[in-house]
């Protein structure tokens, strides 16, 4: 399933999101892309799959606001491509706030191509199988 997510793009494939991004992520964004996450969740945990090719900046309040919803859904692993050294220092930060804050794993990882990134996916879905 295919769907807009304000400026960016979603396509959802049972638990796996590929997000590609396209300019400066809202705080409306981070509101939707939760609700969608949250109903998907109820099946287990997700896969994303994050293209920052033309992804901007992330607003202050997106991030607190992805910090303090962080335990509504269950992310498996994120796998982020294409991302400048700033947006990915920043991405490391929220990744890391938000698992403290929630109490989970920090699951983010960054690569220079998809095929790399969905590898990295592929094995965490595997390893997460083989561990149930």
């Amino acid at each position: 399933m295919k769907r807009p997510l304000g400026t960016h793009s979603l396509e959802v494939n049972g638990d796996f999101i590929l997000t590609h991004l396209n300019g400066q992520f809202t705080l409306a964004d981070m509101q939707d892309f939760y609700a969608l996450a949250e109903e998907l969740t109820k099946q287990g945990p997700l896969y994303i799959l994050a293209d920052m090719n033309r992804g901007g900046s992330i607003q202050a309040e997106a991030r607190r606001y992805a910090v303090d919803n962080g335990s509504r859904v269950k992310i498996a692993a994120t796998a982020v491509y294409g991302v400048n050294l700033v947006l990915k220092t920043i991405l490391t930060l929220l990744a890391r706030a938000t698992a403290l804050h929630n109490r989970a794993e920090d699951t983010v990882a960054f690569f220079t191509t998809e095929s790399q990134a969905r590898a990295f996916l592929q094995t965490v879905r595997e390893r997460n199988a083989k561990a149930q």
